[in-house]
């Protein structure tokens, strides 16, 4: 990540089993990992967008992070720092020693790992692209929440509620009764 961006440039998670990524992954593991965040709704399984392009799934954005061998960066890419000496390294060294077979498991093992996880950082689908979207209003990384961790409760300002305000009942239960029985007898109530 880029130390830009880090709340603490002290303190940087060291992500070792699956709990840490999936905490590290998450809204409140970014917000208190980044300062300024940008969070944004993934909307690849919305209805009804103006045409352009679409994002891709969650499952999906494995490519993104996880490029086959066949990609092919540009030689001022970010992404050749991962592919000399990072994970993206180890990751294409495992790929090369691996049957199809281990490499369809592994990704569809990567595919699972990503649809679980609760947010990403926003980016172009191009896997050739710069690494972080910037969010000109908050000042900081975007990112985008997965679709699977949230639920719209609704677009726009909250429309204000109609108050019918209904007539309430002004007797109790035994003032009604002393009526009915006052009524029965001809006695006259006051």
């Amino acid at each position: 990540m880029n130390q830009t961006f880090l709340a603490d440039q002290e303190i940087y998670p060291l992500l070792e089993t699956w709990e840490d990524i999936l905490g590290f992954w998450s809204i409140t593991g970014i917000q208190s990992l980044v300062h300024a965040p940008a969070f944004q709704p993934h909307k690849s399984n919305w209805k009804d967008l103006p045409p352009g392009p679409q994002q891709a799934i969650f499952a999906q954005q494995y490519k993104t992070f996880f490029s086959p061998l066949s990609v092919k960066f540009s030689t001022t890419s970010h992404w050749n720092y991962f592919l000399e000496y990072g994970y993206m390294k180890d990751y294409h060294d495992i790929l090369r020693t691996k049957t199809e077979e281990e490499i369809l498991n592994l990704t569809d093992s990567l595919k699972a790992a990503f649809d679980y996880l609760q947010c990403l950082p926003s980016r172009s689908p191009n896997s050739t692209s710069q690494a972080w979207i910037y969010d000109n209003e908050k000042g900081g990384p975007c990112f985008i929440v997965n679709a699977k961790g949230y639920k719209l409760l609704a677009i726009g300002a909250r429309k204000p509620q109609k108050c019918d305000v209904k007539p309430r009942a002004v007797a109790t239960h035994t003032h009604i009764q002393l009526h009915l029985v006052a009524d029965k007898l001809n006695v006259p109530v006051t």
